[in-house]
């Protein structure tokens, strides 16, 4: 309810939406299974918005760097990241993206 009034306060165009995933780089299961869970919670968030209110969000958010790399399907409509892009942590090194030699 407090999305959707939100959503149509006046003088205000609500194009999207996003969350953080806390635990999205962490590989053990109980991270894996929190993160999952985030996301589904998320969903069933703009699910209700739509359902409830007629309010359709043009762009959804959620993917950060650990997303990008551990739940491509979590991209949606963007992606941040962030750290990933300059090389930094586990992941960036098994994409190709640590630091080199300069």
């Amino acid at each position: 309810e407090n999305i959707i009034r939100s959503c149509r306060l006046p003088h205000l165009l609500s194009e999207g939406i996003y969350t953080h995933f806390a635990v999205s780089d962490e590989q053990d299961s109980e991270s894996r299974a929190y993160t999952e869970a985030q996301f589904e919670l998320f969903m069933k968030v703009i699910d209700t918005v739509r359902e409830r209110g007629g309010i359709e969000f043009a762009l959804r958010h959620c993917a950060n760097s650990g997303a990008v790399v551990n739940f491509p399907h979590m991209a949606l409509d963007m992606v941040r990241p962030g750290l990933l892009l300059y090389g930094y942590g586990d992941a960036a090194e098994a994409l190709g993206l640590g630091k080199g030699e300069v």
